[in-house]
Order: structure tokens, then C-alpha cells, then sequence
């Protein structure tokens, strides 16, 4: 219809594929747009006499397990009934295969770090390895060498994938991230067991009836997105107080505290010690130093939790205490308790299987004596 307009030097494959042509108007004969044409039996076909003009013929339909032909341009200007020449097209069953790995969170893919696959057949129920043989030959998609991602978070497969169905498993997840099938469910809730339910992600099979164009190697490719999740940190705190003996509990008597209790109604903030960036290589600065990045209260029993922290460095601070531990000192509405503040906090990078980084605190608020 006019809308592909003509590069200088002719229009080339790359021009015409990435485009969805099965949603684009036919062209049409006398006002009438014609329907999609078929082969035959023997494979052939034949255009009825098309107007003057420029059309690109684009297989819409396309035999299963087969990859389609690269659209093409036909010129039409001149009046003729001797047809053009045939043009013999071979369908491949042979597929390029392009692997993203992306950040399940954020949904970006992960820069800068990479990640291993191996690739199993389940029509031929076999690992699928491919032989390199320059610089030097290597079979990749083997245990010691398995298929890898680069700093861009993607990978093609160094040769062309027979159509059937395939599982792509990973076997080295992007650092700070869990490998997958290792995933798990982390709540805010105080856990001293130190562990979070499994919750394994689904297996990854390739699909083959989306085809992407690809600018690197000039052809249709099949994309897999493979996504993982972060690895997260997990505060336990057990918030406890000194119990003055005294009766009154404003500690003017000077006796020193008996024993200690739970201290619930205590709020406690997580400051960034450091910038905290995005684990996907982005770049991107969730918490900038210094700013309030989570918080937390201990309920009845002198427990709280945060989840779900991002791998870097904190600083937890007490921030106020309960109504029941506070009284007028000095003509102040102040608490009856030193606070424990400062506290310093990291959390890094762990084995690929661990999802969660635990760390387990118990803080103890000394008595004011006066």
C-alpha cells in the first residue's frame, strides 16, 4: 500500500522481515483484495495477473516444523500473459535460536553478567551439543562447556537448531541471582529456621511458532527468554529489654534491672549504607546512600522481620519505642531505655541454589537508672 518505502540502495531481506504480514491488507485485483494463496499438491503456485506496482511476497502460512522463506519483492510494468519466471523456494526445518536472560522482577535483561545452559532434547531424549571448530574446535553444550550468555544477557546458539521439542536448563544463574528451579517464597515474618517454601519456576521448552529477525546475524531467529529471580536478604529481630525491680518502672530508686522482657511496639528503619543498585546491571540506583530503604515494629512478643532486601550494605536503626516504654524524664516524654542504634548490616551474594539470605539479631534496650 505504499507505506514501505524504498531504501536507497533497494529494498534487502532485512527491510522486509520483522513484519507481520498475515495483519497487513492484500494486495487487490479490480478493487478486490485477494485471499492468501496456496500450493498445491506439487508444490507450486500461481499468481493470477497482478495491476502495475511493487508487491512483496511473504509466506503466511507455513507448513509445521518448517521455517518460512525470506519475504521477496516482485516488480509488475509491463502488459504481458507469459508469466515470470518460477522461483523455487526451500522451506528449512533448521532454526536459528536466540536466549535473553532477563531479571523476573524488573523484567530487564541482566547486563554484565552471564549465565550457562545446556540444551536437552525430549523428541531425541538427549543433551544437544554443538561442535565449533574455529579457533579451536570445541563442543559446546556439554558440562565443561555449556552454552553462555554474554555482557548483553543474550546468546545464539552457534549453529541452527533441527525443529522438535527442547528444554533449556541452566546450570550457572548471573551472580546475585537464583539458578533456576532453585526459586523459593520469602515472607515478612520472623523465621529463625532460616529457611523459605520452594517454589521452583516452570521449565523453559522452546516455542517455534514465533519468529524474530535478528540484526546480528541477518536472519529469523526463535527467542527464549529465561528469567530469574534475585537473591534477597531476610531480617530476624528479637527485640528485648532490661525489666527494672522496681515497682513504679521510672528507675529513680537506682536499682539495677532484674531480668528481661519482649519489647513490643519498637520501629525499627533500615537506612543504604551505600548506594544499592539494581542486581540486573542496569545500572539503576534504587536507594541512594543514606535514604530510608525498609522498616519494621516488633509485635507482642518482640519480633519483627523485613524481606525481600536488596543485596548491599545497611545500617538498622532504632527509631521509637511503644507508648508502654516511655515516661516524662526531665520534664521530656522520652524512652525509659538506651537505644541500641547503629547497627551495621550487609548482605552479599551467596551460592546460586540460596534464595534467601538470612541474618538473625537480638537486640537488648539497657534501663535508664535515672
Amino acid at each position: 500500500n505504499g507505506s514501505l518505502a524504498k531504501p536507497a540502495g533497494g529494498w534487502t531481506s532485512a527491510d522486509l522481515s520483522g513484519i507481520d504480514y498475515s495483519a497487513e491488507t492484500a494486495a487487490m485485483i479490480d478493487g478486490v483484495i485477494q485471499p492468501e494463496f496456496f500450493t498445491g499438491a506439487d508444490g507450486r503456485l500461481q499468481f493470477p495477473e497482478y495491476p502495475y506496482g511493487v508487491y512483496v511476497i511473504a509466506e503466511t502460512t507455513v507448513p509445521t516444523g518448517y521455517k518460512p522463506i525470506a519475504p521477496f519483492v516482485v516488480t509488475v510494468d509491463e502488459d504481458s500473459r507469459v508469466q515470470q519466471p518460477w522461483r523455487y523456494f526451500v522451506d528449512t526445518d533448521k532454526f536459528w535460536v536466540r536466549v535473553v536472560k532477563k531479571d523476573a522482577e524488573t523484567g530487564n535483561v541482566i547486563l554484565g553478567k552471564n549465565a550457562a545452559y545446556r540444551l536437552f532434547s525430549l523428541t531425541e531424549n538427549r543433551y544437544v551439543e554443538m561442535l565449533v571448530s574455529y579457533p579451536a574446535p570445541i563442543t559446546y553444550g556439554t558440562i565443561t562447556h555449556p552454552f553462555e550468555t554474554g555482557e548483553d544477557g543474550k546468546l545464539i546458539l552457534p549453529q541452527t537448531l533441527k525443529y522438535g521439542t527442547y528444554r533449556l536448563e541452566e546450570v550457572t544463574a548471573p551472580e546475585g541471582y537464583v539458578l533456576a528451579k532453585s526459586e523459593q517464597t520469602d515472607l515478612p515474618v520472623y523465621n529463625l529456621k532460616g529457611t523459605a517454601a520452594p517454589n521452583p519456576s516452570s521449565d523453559v521448552i522452546l516455542d517455534f511458532t514465533g519468529l524474530i529477525y535478528d540484526e546480528d546475524i541477518r536472519d529469523d531467529v526463535i527467542e527464549v527468554v529465561q528469567k530469574n529471580e534475585q537473591q534477597k536478604g531476610h531480617i530476624n529481630l528479637f527485640k528485648k529489654k532490661e525489666e527494672p525491680a522496681d515497682a513504679d518502672g521510672t528507675g529513680g530508686s537506682g536499682v539495677p534491672p532484674s531480668g528481661k522482657l519482649p519489647m513490643a511496639g519498637v520501629e525499627f528503619r533500615l537506612y543504604a549504607a551505600e548506594d544499592i543498585f539494581a542486581q540486573d546491571g542496569s545500572g539503576t540506583v534504587v536507594h541512594e546512600k543514606g535514604a530510608l530503604a525498609y522498616s519494621m515494629t516488633t509485635n507482642a512478643d518482640g519480633k519483627a522481620a523485613i524481606s525481600n532486601i536488596l543485596l548491599g550494605k545497611y545500617v538498622l536503626r532504632e527509631y521509637a519505642v511503644g507508648e508502654t516504654d516511655q515516661a516524662e524524664i526531665g520534664g521530656i516524654l522520652r524512652s525509659r531505655y538506651d537505644f541500641v542504634d547503629g547497627v551495621e548490616i550487609e548482605f552479599t551474594h551467596q551460592e546460586q541454589d540460596v534464595a534467601v539470605v538470612f541474618d538473625d539479631r537480638t537486640l537488648l534496650d539497657v534501663y535508664r537508672l535515672g
